[in-house]
């Protein structure tokens, strides 16, 4: 799709995805973070409450304590310590804090002697009871909680991330559709955008762009029918006139012969001029089920080389054929003869006397290509873009014409989707059209003139 290119053209789905990454990023990184710290603490708030357990359980039996503690790794084994009411050591296990009389408080303490511990003591009437378990061992088994509840969200958030983006990628693929969609539209259409695979937020911005196709193609239609109908209502006066002026050169004197001559020329003009702004009305209008044929492009051009031949010859202008290669081409015949005659019309009329005027068919690629040269002084490449502007004329004012030849045969082309184009030739002097012919079949023969 075709559009503002540069590092300075802001990209929306670019802009989505860097901003959707970082909020994803600092979001991971904080529920990471915040799971993490919070798993810690509950760890370690159960693993008290076994020291607690351990404790109620230690005041029971010896055989107890050893069936727990075979159940424990070595440096994960609760270590304990039982004193009688008189302060007698009755039992302790070999390892553990140093710790050898009874303390004197009760409830959880960290204990550290070289070596961190966590110590619960609990007490009661016949003796007193310490449960330990080291520090490092208590980490460790809080770090593979926390680790193994954090690892899972970060494996979820490139998932997550990556799905995000898949999904910005069909909505933006589904906006860039409608852009095709748009680019590749006709003035002509005037069916509304369809609102089917459209997200919800983008059917307002659809609405208003049909509301506009609608405005347009009204206007474009009063503005033919403007053109139309002025042509066709000056087509009357300007018939009468010229009856006029026929019957006063009829009863008029010599004298006289001179002025009808001038208002004759210039009725002839403006006849000119209204047939061609209701031939430019009928190629502005989309056609209604035209009746295509297979034309041969040769004999077509060859055809109208010779309807020009004599205004050639009347301004001493050699026009000519040269190289040609057979095509067939489907479209209307009438359609593709005007486009030719008014681009050999006007090669013709821009051609100073003594100049040539040479056409041309050629293979070109799969299709073809019709050349039409002049050795006429040429156009400014500033005006080069305009010459199919309506009613502009690049030579001087002193060449007759009413500016719509290139017009017409511009509106032709677009209606058969032909590329037509212009361009300074350099030797000799002059100016070469060329309409490439994109249908043209890939059959042809070759020949020379």
């Amino acid at each position: 799709m075709n559009g503002p290119q540069g590092s300075f053209v802001m990209s929306l789905r670019r802009s989505i995805i860097l901003w959707i990454t970082l909020l994803m990023a600092v979001v991971g990184v904080i529920a990471v973070a915040t799971t993490y710290e919070l798993t810690l603490y509950e760890a370690g708030q159960f693993m008290d409450d076994q020291l607690r357990q351990f404790a109620d359980a230690s005041a029971d039996t010896d055989e107890t304590n050893r069936a727990a503690a075979e159940l424990q790794e070595p440096e994960d084994r609760f270590t304990t310590r039982a004193w009688s009411a008189d302060g007698r050591l009755v039992h302790a296990t070999r390892d553990g804090p140093p710790i050898d009389a009874p303390p004197s408080y009760q409830g959880f303490r960290t204990f550290d002697d070289g070596e961190s511990w966590r110590v619960f003591v609990s007490k009661d009437a016949k003796s007193t009871i310490m449960v330990a378990q080291r520090m490092s061992a208590r980490g460790e088994i809080a770090r593979h909680a926390a680790l193994e509840v954090a690892v899972p969200i970060l494996l979820i958030l490139p998932l997550a991330w990556s799905v995000v983006v898949l999904s910005i990628g069909r909505v933006m693929r589904s906006l860039a559709k409608l852009g095709e969609t748009i680019a590749i539209r006709s003035v002509e259409t005037k069916a509304p955008l369809s609102y089917v695979g459209i997200p919800r937020e983008i059917l307002p911005l659809i609405g208003a762009m049909n509301t506009l196709i609608g405005r347009q193609q009204m206007a474009l239609d009063q503005q033919r029918r403007f053109v139309a109908d002025s042509a066709h209502e000056l087509r009357t006066p300007l018939t009468a006139l010229q009856i006029q002026i026929d019957n006063l050169h009829a009863a008029g004197s010599e004298e006289a012969a001179s002025l009808v001559g001038a208002l004759r020329e210039g009725s002839s003009r403006v006849n000119d001029l209204l047939n061609q702004l209701l031939r430019l009305a009928s190629f502005d209008t989309p056609p209604t089920n035209p009746a295509l044929e297979e034309i041969d492009l040769v004999d077509l051009v060859t055809f109208c080389v010779a309807g020009q031949l004599e205004v050639a010859d009347a301004s001493s202008i050699d026009l000519g054929l040269t190289t040609l290669q057979r095509y067939i081409v489907l479209a209307v015949r009438s359609d593709i003869q005007m486009l030719l005659s008014n681009i050999i019309h006007n090669a013709i009329r821009y051609t100073s006397p003594g100049g040539k005027v040479d056409c041309s068919v050629e293979q070109h690629g799969t299709g073809a290509r019709l050349i039409v040269a002049d050795t006429g002084p040429g156009v400014a490449e500033s005006d080069i873009p305009r010459l199919t502007d309506r009613f502009f004329r690049a030579a001087s004012i002193d060449k007759t014409g009413s500016g719509l030849g290139l017009s017409i045969a511009k509106a032709i082309a677009e209606r058969y989707n032909l590329q037509l184009s212009f361009e300074n030739r350099t030797s000799p002097s002059g100016l070469r059209v060329t309409v490439y012919f994109a249908m043209a079949s890939a059959s042809h023969r070759a020949m020379s003139i």
